[in-house]
């Protein structure tokens, strides 16, 4: 009955260490890869706010309005893809489709078929490229499947 308690939980550690340690790798490498200029500038900034989607949109959407006077820093997100295949990105730029000088903030992830989420904890500022001042951000889908995403972002100078 217990036979096979050795095979499960090697199974379990090795999902644990995919799902959990090679994430935290990844953010601690991308951190580390921050230029000083931008450390030193923005020691500190704890990200407070936060924007949501959640739709089946297939575009572009708006999902933090540019503050007059203020930088949009990014700090981190969070996104889940329901079932079906397509892309999902981060850009800033002017507009409400943010369309005028449009930059990416994230890569377009993209997702299979399966189920999938992806996560950058965004407790502060850690490198992402930051949004100009009066800038928007926004989301850009390539697929008619159900995204939800959790932007944690803070409006500085």
């Amino acid at each position: 009955m217990f036979r096979n308690v050795g095979i499960i939980a090697k199974c379990y550690i090795g999902t644990m260490l995919a799902v959990f340690v090679l994430p935290l790798l990844v953010i601690q490498w991308f951190q580390a890869a921050v230029p000083p200029s931008h450390a030193a500038t923005t020691a500190g900034l704890s990200c407070g706010a936060s924007a949501q989607y959640d739709a089946t949109t297939n575009g572009t959407t708006l999902l933090v309005t540019g503050t007059s006077g203020l930088k949009t820093y990014p700090c981190g997100f969070v996104i889940w893809v329901g079932t079906g295949a397509g892309s999902v990105k981060l850009v800033y730029g002017t507009g409400a489709t943010c369309s005028g000088g449009q930059v990416a903030i994230t890569p377009a992830f993209q997702f299979g078929a399966a189920t999938a989420g992806l996560v950058d904890p965004g407790i502060q500022w850690h490198g992402l490229p930051v949004a100009p001042v009066g800038n928007n951000i926004c989301v850009v889908t390539n697929s008619t499947v159900a995204v939800q995403l959790i932007l944690f972002y803070v409006p500085s100078a």
